[in-house]
């Protein structure tokens, strides 16, 4: 380890960020999506390979050491975590799914105005829908009646990214996004709800190296480190003050994460193969709500991917992926173990289809997720 670490020191940096004095993540944990339905199918393992345009969310630094694709257009539809509230709010929330557009992206090699790419950049954009919350905001509503407060809130959070990305010799690419995060917001009980919800910006930063390769084998690391957002109004409405003032306490942002992963591609005579492996933390204790405690969460993610050559320009690829996160203190938050599975095939040269299925769980309560989505690359 001490020689790798020599040869390598920002791989040693991370390592020990990751596991030493490392806090976990939350309940909120439990509603995280995994965007792209290919990087899903593998569980979220994708940090190291992240060769398509999910790069811009898994790690920006991708796709610059990958040749074959110049231009990725993906859209993306599916089930979505929802959280589900009980008839009396003391029991908790317990979770649905429901039908939405999860994730948007383009990313191209071919920067406009720029002839000759001679700096080796790559820019992106992208809209990912990150997950959604239900807080019981405890607060008065009414300044007679002490006991009427605003209830139950439910937010849809979504993320939109512009993202680039250079290539530094053969082997090593870094990337970054600016991140924009919005919450769409619906009040259960309380009659003026507001019409948009509090807003915030933050960054991502990639990382990615080729420490081998040859004609069948190509290992790659990655390395991904988001920062945490806080979510506030730029200027509230006067009729809204209260309400607003109240979701800029209650609802929580993005949380600050640093993600490590390897991945492994080598051909064998009968397909092309990925092997992925990720570690990470979610630091959700930042993201305090209304002073309540949160906790951080770890997590672990393996996902394997066989790209078959099944005709003429046509292939076919099948995925399998594990996914187990848990908490600093279980009295805050239970394990989550996911299991994912799905495939994918190009309906023409240029046009590529996949489909992914995870099963979450959490305690006694299990979802089932599809998602599909289109894609165009050249």
């Amino acid at each position: 380890m001490m020689i790798f670490t020599k040869q390598f020191p920002l791989f040693g940096f991370a390592v020990s960020l990751l596991f030493i004095n490392a806090r976990y993540a939350t309940a909120f944990e439990f509603n995280v999506n995994l965007p792209s339905s290919r990087a899903m199918s593998m569980a979220g393992a994708f940090v190291a390979q992240a060769d398509d345009s999910s790069a811009i969310w898994y790690n920006p630094a991708g796709m610059q050491l990958h040749s074959l694709i110049t231009n990725d257009v993906t859209l993306e539809s599916g089930r979505n975590l929802t959280p589900k509230l009980e008839s009396d709010i003391n029991e908790g929330v317990s979770y649905d799914t429901s039908s939405a557009l999860k994730y948007i992206a383009s990313y191209t090699k071919k920067i406009p105005f720029v002839e000759k790419n001679t700096l080796n950049l790559g820019a992106g954009v992208a809209v990912i829908r990150l997950y959604s919350l239900a807080i019981n905001v405890n607060e008065r509503s009414s300044a007679i009646d002490s006991t009427q407060t605003f209830g139950i809130v439910d937010a849809d959070y979504y993320q939109s990214s512009i993202a680039v990305n250079k290539k530094l010799g053969s082997t090593i690419s870094v990337g970054a996004t600016l991140d924009f995060i919005w919450t769409n917001v619906r009040c259960h009980t309380f009659d003026r709800c507001v019409k948009n919800g509090p807003t915030g910006f933050g960054y991502t930063l990639g990382y990615m190296h080729n420490i081998f390769s040859d004609l069948d084998n190509v290992l790659r690391l990655g390395l991904v480190w988001r920062s945490n957002v806080d979510l506030s109004y730029s200027s509230i409405p006067e009729h809204e003050y209260n309400l607003t003032v109240a979701l800029e306490d209650y609802l929580p942002g993005r949380p600050q994460q640093l993600e490590l992963g390897a991945s492994w591609q080598y051909s064998t005579t009968f397909a092309l193969i990925n092997s992925n492996v990720a570690f990470g933390k979610s630091e959700w204790s930042k993201q305090v709500v209304d002073n309540q405690p949160e906790t951080d969460y770890s997590y672990f993610a393996m996902g394997n991917e066989w790209v078959f050559s099944v005709a003429k320009n046509r292939s076919l690829a099948f995925r399998l992926g594990y996914r187990y996160s848990d908490p600093e203190n279980p009295k805050l938050g239970s394990s989550i173990t996911s299991y994912t599975l799905g495939g994918g095939t190009n309906l023409t040269e240029k046009i590529y289809f996949d489909v992914a299925i995870e099963q979450r769980a959490l305690d006694k309560e299990k979802l089932d997720m599809l998602t599909m989505s289109v894609s165009y690359q050249n």
